[in-house]
């Protein structure tokens, strides 16, 4: 029974033809082998496509087909292929691959190129896929060829060798964009349409054209033009000493948006930044700071340099100011430079629409103004300093002593030089306004040339007492007139002045000892003062006294007198006068003593010898 069924089952199962052809679950084969695995053949015919999808075909030139039954090839299949993967773990940066397998993927953790050893196939034509999934970032090298981290490749064995199927050789790297240098052979055109193409990098020269023309420092995220080293997010170097930006008329703007920041424009070495217009240098900044317009070597913070001009004309809009602060639309303030002798600069505030002056101000919020001194004083809300120069005020012609015309509304305090010499009473001379501005009343200041003013008062004293020894008896007569007292003083006349000058003096004078001549106690004879002027005596400055007669003791008196006189200077330097008190003796019996009794102690009541003098003056 056994027997039967079995039999009944082969049968069922192989068909046997007579063509000599074998059909496992189908009855009509397609080869001289083939196996239905769905058993869904037609008895009949020839298969559809979806029928053969489930069917292994051996035909009769020795192709085989799986999944189709017409096989063009020695194996022909009509589905995916799969090659069992063989993970391995690299150690010391190597691994080997061992026979019969046909994928592997490799683990673990490298430090350098992994090193991969493959065995020698029985035949060529074997192939194996290498996946590189190690850790670390390196590649993995077979038969010369790196397969980098992260990437599978597939190598074939021929020609005694291990060969990647992307064209590479044994030893050698495969020719690509990726691993290797290449030279296109013509135009081509990258067609992106909505796609993106992006170049990530970490290098400072990541992407460049023609070696410096363009350079991206992706490590750094700048872009150079003409350098492959930039140091600002855009950096231009050019071989000469200018770049630019070409158009065609229209306006070029460069525009800069910085929130909360600032926009930077200038240099990063030492050297010069220069402004140019019509191809022609107009601004410089140096490298020192200074700042130069119409001059590339500024000497200082800020040089304007212009051409020599007169100061434009009042009511003028244009300007000859080299320059020039504008305000709104009637007046601005100008700085120029003379082109006429004796040149200098001025300062000019401008009124570019009338004829009417309009005022400049010099501190007007407060402070004070120097003028030839870099301090000055505290005091002073105006201090003009010099040694060689004066102060020159403004001259006028006025009129009357309440002209109110020559200088309209003239203020109170109000100080000019009158250089009317007719003015009445006084004539030309600095005059200040004492009155108001609607009722001027001009005085002249001091002094007038109609009035003496105290100029000097000299003074000179005695300082020690002065003995003269007796002259004689009389009546011989016997004169001494030249006696140094040590009194004597310097009268100053100013230049073209007239002087009134007043000489008063006082000169204790006596005898002494008492009784000078023995046998004699009468004393007698004359002492007094002679009045001297540059060292000629001036009669009416002398006085001359009697010694009175007593029997004992010493005889004092004081000689009083003055001198006056009125001494005219025409020239144009000062004229000095010396006045001098000599004493006078004459028929003395006994010694006199002249100026005080005593340089110390007591004098008794002497006093000591004084000369004063007094000087008015006034101009001629």
């Amino acid at each position: 029974m056994k027997k039967n069924l079995l039999l009944a089952g082969l049968l069922t199962t192989f068909s046997l033809v007579a063509k000599s052809q074998v059909g496992i679950n189908t009855s009509n084969p397609q080869g001289i082998f083939n196996i239905d695995g769905l058993k869904n053949n037609p008895t009949t015919g020839v298969p559809t496509a979806v029928q053969a999808t489930d069917d292994l075909v051996v035909t009769p030139n020795g192709n085989l087909g799986l999944g189709l039954i017409a096989p063009g090839t020695t194996l022909d299949v009509n589905g995916a292929i799969t090659n069992r993967e063989t993970a391995l773990a690299v150690a010391g940066n190597a691994v080997t691959i061992p026979a019969n397998v046909s994928q592997v993927q490799l683990t673990g953790a490298a430090t350098a190129t992994v090193t991969i050893t493959a065995p020698v196939p029985p035949n060529a034509g074997q192939r194996i896929i290498v996946y590189n999934n190690t850790t670390g970032g390196f590649g993995a090298a077979l038969g010369g060829v790196t397969i980098p981290n992260g990437k599978a490749l597939e190598y074939v064995y021929s020609n005694s060798g291990w060969r990647s199927t992307d064209g590479g050789s044994v030893g050698a790297t495969p020719v690509n964009l990726y691993t290797a240098d290449g030279t296109l052979t013509g135009n081509r055109t990258v067609t992106q349409g909505a796609n993106t193409l992006t170049f990530t990098g970490t290098q400072i020269n990541a992407f460049s054209v023609d070696g410096s023309t363009l350079s991206v420092d992706a490590a750094n995220d700048r872009v150079g033009l003409g350098t492959t080293t930039p140091d600002t997010k855009l950096t231009i170097s050019t071989p000469d000493n200018s770049f630019g930006v070409n158009h065609t008329n229209g306006i070029v703007n460069l525009k800069t948006f910085i929130g909360g920041g600032v926009a930077s424009l200038g240099t990063t070495t030492a050297n010069d930044l220069r402004f140019i217009t019509n191809n022609t240098q107009k601004m410089t900044v140096t490298s020192g700071g200074n700042v130069g317009v119409g001059t590339v070597t500024p000497t200082n913070k800020l040089v304007v340099t212009g051409a020599n001009a007169q100061p434009s004309a009042l009511g003028t809009a244009s300007t000859n100011a080299t320059f020039r602060v504008d305000g709104n639309t009637n007046h601005a303030l100008d700085f120029g430079t003379y082109t006429n002798s004796p040149f200098g600069s001025y300062i000019s505030s401008q009124n570019k629409t009338s004829t009417t002056g309009l005022p400049l101000v010099l501190n007007p919020v407060g402070g004070n103004v120097g003028v030839g001194t870099n301090a000055p004083d505290n005091s002073a809300l105006l201090d003009l300093t010099a040694t060689n120069r004066g102060f020159l005020l403004p001259r006028v012609s006025l009129t009357s002593m309440t002209d109110g015309t020559t200088v309209p509304s003239p203020a109170k305090g109000l100080m000019v030089y009158n250089s009317n010499t007719a003015l009445t009473p006084y004539g030309e001379g600095l005059y200040v306004n004492s009155g108001t501005s609607g009722a001027p009343s001009w005085d002249k200041l001091s002094p007038q040339k109609s009035d003496f003013i105290l100029s000097a008062v000299v003074f000179a004293a005695a300082s020690a007492p002065v003995d003269q020894a007796a002259t004689g008896n009389p009546p011989a007569p016997a004169v001494i007139d030249n006696i140094n007292i040590g009194l004597s003083t310097t009268v100053t006349v100013p230049p073209n002045s007239t002087a009134k000058i007043l000489m008063t003096y006082n000169v204790p004078m006596g005898t002494y000892p008492a009784g000078a001549t023995s046998g004699n106690t009468n004393v007698a004879g004359y002492f007094g003062i002679r009045f001297l002027k540059d060292g000629v005596e001036a009669p009416e400055g002398s006085r001359k006294y009697a010694i009175p007669y007593a029997n004992s003791g010493s005889h004092m008196m004081s000689v009083t007198g003055n001198f006056t006189e009125t001494v005219v200077n025409n020239g144009s330097s000062p004229l000095n006068i010396v006045y001098t008190l000599n004493g006078y003796m004459e028929n003395t019996e006994t010694a006199v003593r002249f100026n005080m009794w005593a340089s110390s102690g007591d004098n008794f009541n002497w006093g000591k010898g004084s000369l004063t003098g007094t000087v008015f003056a006034k101009p001629n």
